[in-house]
């Protein structure tokens, strides 16, 4: 795994604040569409999110689009 000097709340809300970014504007559906790898994975990420909540101190939105 690799290594950030990032603290991990600032790293857990860049992965979010860009998720949220590409599904507000492709949807899973057109994220799938448009890269046809696999899924986003946004399960992942609302236990990203979760847990990000649940341990840090952070007072920045925290939106997913819902399921």
């Amino acid at each position: 795994m690799g290594q950030s000097a990032h603290p991990r709340h600032t790293f857990a809300q860049a992965v979010l604040t860009a998720a949220h970014a590409v599904l507000e504007e492709h949807g899973e559906a057109g994220c799938l569409a448009k890269w046809a790898v696999r899924p986003c994975p946004v399960a992942l990420l609302r236990d990203l999110r979760r847990l990000h909540l649940r341990d840090d101190v952070c007072a920045l939105p925290h939106g997913l689009p819902s399921p």
